[in-house]
């Protein structure tokens, strides 16, 4: 219901067992209002909203530079530079010239941004160079209308992670897992494989995921941290619920792997907590993907633009629908009504093995093997 505008339709009697939109803000809290009271069972953050005062500057990505700093692992031979938070044009262009001068390409994002936008990719230049005006008028936008940016080194990106975690009322921090999720050229999200997360990504990659044999060394390990250090802040800051931390690893110039523990916090629920819902739902040993179905692909499916059912019945070709134990097998789900999606159709997919899933999202072109190029 976030986003709706007007009231919710009624409910008769006391018959809910709790309230949970995709995240709250005071719209969404004043709509749901009338509906808290009919809660009678489920958690206790199911039965009554958050109280939202200071919850904004939780979700700007300059919060969160600090922590990511005193996170990160002692800098080597070879590692990139700090992000850093800048309130003007000058330091901004500052902090790039120095990321420049250690020898990388930078990245300016908006602390508000999200899903691959809000960010001006900037290749390598000297610091006499002249800034062409577009970037010019992006960063002037970019300070006036949210009063920061945060300036990086743009990484070599292998593979997109997010751990998932929940902050209880009493600033209990449970960590829920790890995913691994897919982007598109722009980084913008496309799907996180289900089952086996490291399915399809070179044994290098793999490797390093498990810590080369060193469960502390492992990323499931490392990220736990992170996340326990990340909901110890958003308790202190009075929120409850469900959140995720991005992390990405990344390739060092020399080649090496190396891990970026934080890159964004989003305080709200995330498609991680939905793939981890599904992947619980899902008959032992199987691989599945939690897909969002958007035009580009039912344009490489060979469908009418906006014709999510015709899209879906062409993932579904051959395909049953087949329970073990109350669990899905195999099958293609849709999560959302077809014939009402306009702009993405969320899909659960299943099948045998890794191998088996590829074949069936084989028109789409996945990013399997680790995150599409970003070129700058």
């Amino acid at each position: 219901l976030a986003g709706v505008r007007g009231a919710p339709p009624p409910l008769r009697g006391r018959d809910l067992g709790g309230v949970a939109p995709w995240g709250w803000d005071p719209h969404t809290a004043a709509l749901l209002a009338p509906l808290l009271p009919q809660v009678v069972v489920g958690t206790s953050e199911g039965r009554s909203a958050p109280d939202l005062a200071g919850f904004g500057p939780l979700f700007r990505k300059d919060r969160w530079v600090a922590l990511a700093r005193a996170l990160a692992a002692d800098p080597g031979p070879g590692d990139a530079p700090p992000a850093v938070v800048a309130t003007g044009g000058r330091q901004a262009r500052d902090a790039v010239a120095r990321v420049h001068a250690a020898g990388w390409p930078a990245v300016l994002k908006a602390p508000l941004g999200t899903a691959g936008r809000g960010a001006l990719r900037l290749p390598r230049r000297d610091r006499e160079t002249q800034w062409p005006r577009s970037e010019r008028v992006w960063l002037d936008r970019a300070l006036g209308a949210q009063g920061a940016v945060v300036a990086a080194p743009w990484l070599d990106r292998v593979a997109d992670l997010s751990v998932l975690l929940h902050v209880g009322r009493g600033g209990a921090v449970t960590v829920r897992g790890v995913t691994r999720f897919l982007t598109d050229a722009r980084g913008q999200y496309l799907g996180t494989p289900l089952g086996r997360g490291t399915w399809g990504l070179p044994p290098e990659v793999q490797a390093f995921w498990h810590g080369g044999g060193d469960k502390r060394r492992a990323l499931p390990t490392q990220l736990g941290t992170v996340a326990r250090a990340v909901g110890a802040e958003l308790a202190a800051a009075g929120f409850v619920g469900p959140a995720g931390v991005d992390a990405l690893v990344w390739r060092a110039p020399a080649g090496e792997l190396r891990l970026a523990p934080l890159l964004e916090v989003n305080p709200r629920r995330t498609l991680g907590h939905v793939a981890l819902s599904l992947e619980a739902r899902m008959a032992p040993g199987r691989s599945g993907l939690l897909l969002l179905l958007g035009r580009p692909a039912l344009s490489r499916l060979g469908v009418a633009d906006r014709d999510f059912a015709a899209g879906l019945a062409r993932l579904a070709e051959g395909v049953s629908t087949t329970l073990h134990r109350g669990r899905l097998s195999r099958g293609v789900v849709p999560l959302a009504d077809p014939q009402t999606a306009r702009q993405v159709l969320p899909v659960w997919l299943v099948a045998e093995h890794g191998e088996a899933l590829a074949a069936l999202t084989a028109p789409l072109d996945l990013p399997w093997r680790g995150c599409a190029s970003l070129d700058l």
